[in-house]
């Protein structure tokens, strides 16, 4: 008895500076390394998203009082970059999905 099997592919590439992420049902499964070409099983398997592993940055104002009552604006610069662990890629992908205004939430928390 054999088990019927597809062989149809997808073939992609991954661009230089980014990481693709392939997913199996909706779960992560692998990172794809940048270039390729990789063939993914389109029946099982597809490319979520490509991250870019560049680093970025955004500018934010941040305005609070101190302990002596005087209001300050602080300008803050955040620099970010996702890690190259295929868990810092999966958290990235599936975890974040506008980095910015989830950063600048949890700085403003803190400040």
């Amino acid at each position: 008895m054999s088990i019927p099997t597809c062989c149809c592919c997808i073939v992609c590439a991954v661009p230089e500076s980014k990481r693709g992420v392939v997913t199996r049902y909706g779960a992560f499964k692998k990172v794809l390394k940048p270039g390729g070409p990789y063939c993914i099983d389109p029946c099982f398997e597809s490319v979520e998203q490509i991250a870019d592993m560049r680093q970025r940055y955004f500018d934010l104002l941040v305005r609070t009082k101190s302990k002596d009552d005087t209001e300050l604006k602080i300008e803050i610069q955040v620099q970010f970059k996702i890690l190259d662990t295929p868990a810092g890629i999966s958290d990235a992908t599936f975890k974040l999905s506008n980095y910015e205004e989830q950063m600048s939430a949890f700085i403003l928390d803190i400040v």
